[in-house]
């Protein structure tokens, strides 16, 4: 079997798998134990140019879970799309939202109800999925990017799923930019990080599967750069059906990658995430709410 024909092969089985979990997921409530909440004495200044000082008011948007606060940023916003969102921020600021949320691919599409990127969203309801899921808001974004990473380091020490999230983002780009660093430092943050990576697919997040995806967009084609596929399909069974078309225009663009290892990738971290009981049970998981694309 050609190259090209085991690939489209791979790539239809992580689709169809994904396809299964899309028709068969019903809405239902999930629950964790939550993180303790962080000090306000290390909130950082990432207001809006638009809001004004003291607390948000009430028509601002509803509370983020507990366990995804980060920064103190407990709120989400009131948006009728991404675009109208980043619109409230200063150029500089949307350049270092913008190039964060970059990262984890992009579609080329865009219009009303086409999604582009791994955080556009078209109505409120899909924008609260994404923050009652755990993703970056584009405070956590400007916050983080105003820390060192010792600083992301000691907060992911403490069990804050945000800073577990964003340094492992941070470090990945790091490794794929060809940052230099010991041989002893590379095998101590290889196990903190395939920690940190871990608690990331047990907690259950869709954006556990984008940042799985991230650490393999700068790997070898053949030997690696599958698992982004692998990334994707883990996001849409965990409730993000955009995945699916990031996926897509993934495959497309980046020919030749090996469906078995994308199938052993994806397989990987859903044995990694039913270690938590409440993603063991198949039915429990196709139950979860997802993220309504109309």
């Amino acid at each position: 079997m050609q190259l090209t024909s085991r690939a489209a092969l791979g790539i239809l089985l992580l689709v169809g798998v994904a396809g299964f979990v899309y028709l068969i997921r019903q809405d239902a409530g999930q629950s964790t134990a939550d993180v303790a909440p962080i000090n306000a004495a290390e909130v950082l200044s990432t207001r809006r140019i638009n809001e004004p000082d003291g607390e948000l008011p009430a028509e601002s948007g509803s509370r983020i879970p507990l366990r995804y606060v980060f920064m103190g940023n407990a709120r989400i916003p009131r948006a009728e799309n991404d675009d109208t969102l980043l619109a409230s921020y200063s150029a500089e600021q949307q350049s270092i939202i913008r190039s964060f949320y970059a990262q984890f691919g992009d579609t080329g599409l865009k219009g009303p109800y086409l999604y582009d990127n791994m955080f556009a969203f078209r109505n409120q309801r899909q924008l609260d999925w994404m923050a009652n899921n755990g993703y970056p808001m584009p405070d956590d974004i400007l916050a983080a990017a105003h820390m060192a990473s010792e600083e992301l380091l000691t907060l992911a020490n403490k069990g804050n799923v945000k800073a577990k999230a964003l340094l492992l983002v941070r470090e990945y780009q790091q490794q794929g930019s060809g940052a230099d660093s010991s041989e002893s430092d590379d095998l101590s943050s290889h196990i903190q990080l395939s920690a940190f990576q871990n608690d990331l697919l047990m907690d259950g997040s869709a954006f556990a599967g984008y940042v799985w995806a991230a650490k393999h967009m700068t790997k070898p084609t053949v030997d690696g750069r599958a698992g982004v596929i692998a990334g994707y399909a883990f996001a849409q069974t965990m409730g993000d059906d955009r995945a699916s078309v990031l996926s897509s225009a993934f495959a497309k663009a980046n020919p030749g990658m090996d469906p078995v290892e994308a199938v052993a990738s994806y397989r990987a971290m859903l044995m990694t995430a039913s270690r938590n009981p409440q993603l063991s049970n198949l039915s429990n998981l196709m139950r979860r709410p997802n993220f309504q694309m109309y």
